[in-house]
């Protein structure tokens, strides 16, 4: 929307951005800023930032949408905002650290440094998850932690195979190489006593 607003000519048109956060994270990035929190610098904008590009056409309201009416949107300062088209883009639905629970970039990087630090501290780090972004978090844990033991488990026969067999087969023999131990066919469950039962 705020590209649009940017390049748009027309002068009557508006958008009111809704958001929890004052600022737009890049979530493919994250997985970098997990092991380097300084990348979140290069991986996020304020949406104050975003607001100069519109020439004055866009309004950030930083609250949250608690309620969906005709014409209006329900928000949980109690305050209603109405609308004549609406655009719900609800973004991502990782957990932490992955997807931010801070307010703003300063809340995102002290989660992120957080995160870092219980990293810094393990022995042993465990990834559920053979998919694009359980392989992707375990190479930048291998690459940034080498003499770290990392186990990287997925439900399926093999790594990314929505990627295909060459990249899966690919994965599999960089994990190899970089002594990260892959096992498929498993189920990570969390256990109450801090282990991870594998079925």
């Amino acid at each position: 929307a705020a590209g649009f607003l940017s390049n748009e000519k027309k002068d009557d048109l508006r958008v009111t951005l809704i958001s929890p956060r004052d600022y737009v994270e890049y979530i493919p990035s994250a997985l970098r800023c997990i092991v380097d929190p300084r990348h979140v610098d290069k991986s996020t904008t304020t949406i104050e930032d975003v607001m100069r590009r519109c020439k004055g056409r866009l309004e950030f309201v930083q609250d949250q949408v608690v309620g969906i009416d005709d014409g209006k949107v329900s928000l949980m300062s109690n305050r209603d905002v109405s609308y004549d088209y609406l655009l719900i883009a609800t973004g991502t639905t990782y957990d932490s650290p992955i997807h931010a629970r801070g307010r703003t970039v300063d809340e995102r990087k002290a989660e992120l440094e957080e995160f870092k630090a219980r990293l810094d501290k393990s022995g042993h780090v465990m990834i559920a998850g053979g998919g694009i972004t359980g392989v992707e978090l375990a190479a930048e844990i291998r690459q940034t932690y080498k003499d770290k033991e990392v186990t990287l488990v997925a439900r399926s026969t093999g790594l990314i195979l929505d990627c295909g067999a060459k990249a899966s087969g690919y994965a599999e023999r960089w994990f190899r190489k970089q002594r990260v131990r892959v096992i498929t066919n498993a189920k990570a469950t969390p256990a109450s006593d801090g282990t991870v039962q594998l079925r």
